[in-house]
């Protein structure tokens, strides 16, 4: 699914980005003589937000979806019997640029143990683009037992390309307070974008109105673990 949205488009003209690639109603957006990003202004409906410049400010106005945004407005996309796939084409058509596109699978599964792949990287046994891997992990104090475990894949500042893996079972127990068996097996690897690789993206999303084989061929691109 997709994780997190940032579209920029050159024109000021908010109502046309609303109506046009939101597909929203203004009056129903709280408006703010503030924004984020060095931006002046702000539409916002929850997390669904809609950033504005001055007039001779070449920036224009920049959408801005978060993780739960994404959720919201995904619902409205339903409502719309639409995809992203037509937020995406509508977006393009408004001429712009996507400074961030996240996406990711979520593996019910679980193919791979991501313990396992921590292992095997220190072993050796991973070939990858990315020079540099970041892991954290947690244990308990009362029993030692293992919690779950991230891994990062790439520069978080510099790279166009990011990579995190991790066990979204223990990350939703520890955010709930429940036992994570409560969660079944549960992966999830978040792929993200910046600017030309966010874009380069958005145009295989539409013209193939598929997730999966891109999110999948987008990370045997940049990672394979093999046997020794």
């Amino acid at each position: 699914g997709v994780q997190r949205v940032l579209f920029r488009s050159k024109t000021h003209n908010v109502d046309l980005i609303i109506e046009n690639v939101l597909h929203l109603k203004k009056e129903y957006m709280e408006h703010k003589e503030s924004g984020f990003y060095g931006y002046i202004g702000t539409y916002q409906l929850d997390n669904i937000k809609v950033f504005y410049s001055h007039d001779t400010d070449e920036r224009g106005t920049l959408i801005e979806l978060s993780g739960i945004g994404c959720r919201q407005f995904e619902t409205f996309l339903k409502a719309r019997k639409v995809t992203w796939f037509d937020f995406l084409r509508d977006c393009k058509k408004n001429g712009g640029k996507f400074p961030r596109l996240d996406i990711s699978i979520d593996d019910k599964k679980t193919y791979f143990e991501i313990p396992m792949l921590f292992d095997k990287i220190r072993n050796g046994e991973a070939i990858s683009r990315f020079k540099k891997t970041n892991y954290n992990g947690s244990l308990s104090m009362e029993d030692g037992e293992q919690g779950g475990t991230t891994l990062y894949f790439g520069s978080k500042k510099h790279s166009e390309v990011y990579f995190c893996f991790y066990q979204k079972n223990y990350e939703q127990a520890e955010k709930y307070n429940k036992p994570v068996e409560e969660y079944g097996d549960w992966n999830r690897y978040e792929l993200r974008f910046k600017n030309d690789r966010a874009n380069a993206v958005v145009t295989e999303l539409i013209s193939s109105e598929s997730m999966l084989p891109i999110a999948k061929g987008i990370i045997k691109n940049y990672l394979r673990f093999v046997e020794k």
